[in-house]
């Protein structure tokens, strides 16, 4: 295996690194998301026959929302709508994902990420963060989606997607709304120039109703995250609840 220097020199640049560095993050959020409803996805918005989006758009966090330590994180351009295809194509297991979606009739969903560019370039610190929202037909429907993927979320271990490899995954319980999962993940991905990194992330899910949401902090430290994404998360569900209260008057 080549060591980092060796690799390295192999980039085109330190900014070439830290783009493959980025790419394979962005391999391994879809990853760590497809383990927990594969929310970060680009792509059209599905048909939402409950109403316009359902302002999801205002509800996933922004920027401000996860503290001054973030002011630096860019916004990924990927961030928007969600669809089916996209979720399904990002998920370790695309065709029973794609039948997992359309069996549990989702509806629609949507995805904001920030990344930090030293973080890539230097293959330190906190690279990257996340918020997503996804729109079930029903609260039966999105429980029943719930629990059909909180079996393989602790069986991940060893499996891989693309460059990305799932090292280790741990769960704790977040105590949110209706139900909730955290997720504790160690990956491993291999760059363009063979150099192998290990990436950390955080994860915590909840179910809200018809609602599902979740806050991912990926890092190539191993730090303790759980405190920050349990408070994120919190804020998450404070505008998911108003909403569902805006949506029954």
């Amino acid at each position: 295996m080549p060591n980092r220097t060796e690799g390295e020199a192999r980039c085109r640049g330190k900014r070439g690194c830290a783009i493959s560095r980025r790419i394979a993050a962005l391999s391994l959020l879809a990853v760590v998301l497809s383990l927990l409803f594969a929310l970060a996805c680009e792509g059209s918005a599905g048909k939402n026959e409950r109403g316009p989006d359902e302002n999801l758009s205002s509800l996933v966090l922004r920027l401000s929302d996860f503290g001054e330590e973030f002011a630096s994180f860019q916004e990924d351009p990927t961030n928007g709508p969600s669809s089916v295809e996209k979720k399904a194509e990002a998920n370790l297991e695309p065709e029973r994902e794609k039948t997992n979606l359309e069996r549990f009739r989702w509806v629609a969903g949507y995805d904001e990420s920030f990344f930090h560019e030293d973080a890539f370039e230097k293959a330190s610190g906190v690279a990257m963060v996340s918020s997503g929202i996804d729109v079930f037909e029903t609260d039966e429907t999105a429980s029943g989606y719930f629990a059909e993927t909180r079996a393989k979320q602790l069986a991940a271990a060893g499996k891989r997607k693309g460059n990305v490899t799932v090292q280790s995954v741990d769960a704790f319980e977040p105590g949110l709304a209706n139900e909730s999962v955290g997720l504790l993940i160690n990956a491993r991905l291999t760059d363009e120039s063979g150099v192998q990194h290990d990436f950390w992330s955080t994860t915590v899910a909840f179910r809200r109703g018809h609602l599902l949401a979740s806050v991912t902090l990926l890092s190539f430290e191993n730090g303790e995250f759980e405190p920050k994404l349990k408070e994120l998360a919190d804020l998450l569900d404070d505008r998911v609840r108003q909403e569902r209260v805006l949506r029954l008057d």
